[in-house]
């Protein structure tokens, strides 16, 4: 009987333990299930924190592709910023000056780009920092120039009729463009070998280097060493190679196209004129790069930059002037028979300027990347 009543206590109190095994099973699958979630939570931010920095990488890389294809023209100031918002979020790309330019060497400038994602799926809350993350390129501007440049260059040769007026290779400066003037003087005149007349009077006209005397520049015609002097590819402007930015068709008629506004001469642009220009076309100035495919009579008309005739240049009048550089008889490289180039009695003037040359042609010249200077996580303190 006792033996009995003691095996039903034991039994009984086997009983009574099963429940702290449950409540201990259950903490321990809680634990076990929070951990996983915990791991897997973390392990999804981590993906979320390394997609951001991705992101963040492809914005500060299409901040620096952005800044070198809109910055068409080298800064006047430095550090030159600029906030450029692209797909994903906003890059903030800064110019640096790292070495000026010296004797026998370019400048070199450093643009940094910093790249901020600022999805808003890549963020944990409004508090978590935007990834951030920055590159940086060593490059070089690369202007663009015209080889043997005078005042006027003449393919076809240059007939003047007495000596008033002047044609001028000594660097001037431009007020009205606000250029300043260079020491370096260059050819007044230039034109192939014996293809120069002066009909009455003297050459004193011509001021540059040589003085007083046109600079001949090799043989005349299409197989000519002139031609090749110059380095200008006159078919592969025809062509289309430089891409004009208003057209005027005098081959047509009536004829299409207008001269541009007083305004969008302020950006120097290009001007391609198919035909002739004649007295002027009634233009009293212009600004930037002139493409004429006939000839071109440029009296009492005033244009500072780039002038490329294809036929012959005349200028006479008291208002027919070229500030920068003139070529005419371009023609001649695609074997065509161009008149002499006629300069009249007229108080006329044909000035080099190389600032106008500089910015006529600024919008050819480009960045030239430094080859492995390409660098990750560039250092986003401020470098003088």
């Amino acid at each position: 009987m006792t033996n009995h009543l003691a095996t039903a206590a034991l039994a009984h109190d086997r009983r009574g333990i099963a429940l702290p095994m449950v409540l201990l099973l259950t903490v321990l699958l809680t634990i076990s299930l929070s951990a996983g979630f915990l791991i897997a939570g973390n392990e999804h931010q981590v993906g979320t924190d390394h997609d951001a920095q991705i992101k963040a990488f492809a914005v500060a890389q299409q901040g620096v592709e952005r800044y070198l294809t809109d910055v068409t023209a080298l800064p006047t100031t430095f550090p030159d910023t600029r906030t450029i918002t692209v797909t994903g979020g906003t890059a903030t790309v800064t110019l640096r000056r790292i070495r000026a330019s010296g004797s026998g060497f370019s400048a070199i400038y450093a643009v940094t780009s910093v790249g901020d994602a600022t999805s808003a799926n890549l963020r944990r809350s409004a508090n978590t920092p935007v990834a951030e993350r920055s590159i940086s390129q060593f490059v070089t501007w690369q202007s663009a120039a015209l080889n043997g440049a005078a005042a006027w260059t003449s393919l076809s040769g240059l007939t003047k009729n007495g000596n008033s007026g002047t044609a001028s290779g000594i660097d001037a400066a431009d007020a009205t463009t606000g250029c300043a003037g260079g020491p370096t003087a260059v050819p007044g005149i230039a034109v192939p070998n014996t293809m120069f007349t002066q009909n009455g009077g003297s050459s004193a006209w011509i001021d540059g280097n040589p003085d007083n005397a046109p600079s001949y520049i090799g043989t005349p015609g299409q197989n000519g060493t002139a031609v090749d002097s110059i380095g200008i590819d006159w078919a592969g402007i025809l062509a289309g190679s430089i891409a004009p930015d208003f057209t005027l068709n005098r081959l047509v008629t009536p004829n299409t196209g207008a001269w541009p506004s007083n305004a969008q001469f302020a950006n120097w642009p290009v001007v391609l004129v198919k035909g002739n220009v004649v007295n002027g076309d009634n233009l009293s100035a212009g600004l930037g790069v002139l493409i004429v495919t006939g000839n071109a009579d440029l009296s009492n008309f005033k244009w500072h930059g780039v002038v490329l005739i294809g036929g012959s240049l005349t200028m006479s009048g008291s208002n027919g002037q070229v500030w920068g550089t003139a070529y005419s008889g371009l023609n001649i490289q695609l074997g065509q028979s161009v008149a002499a180039s006629a300069v009249g009695n007229g108080n006329i003037l044909a000035q080099f300027s190389s600032c106008d040359v500089a910015k006529a042609l600024l919008k050819f010249g480009g960045w030239h990347r430094v080859q492995n200077t390409w660098a990750d996580n560039w250092p986003t303190y401020t470098v003088p």
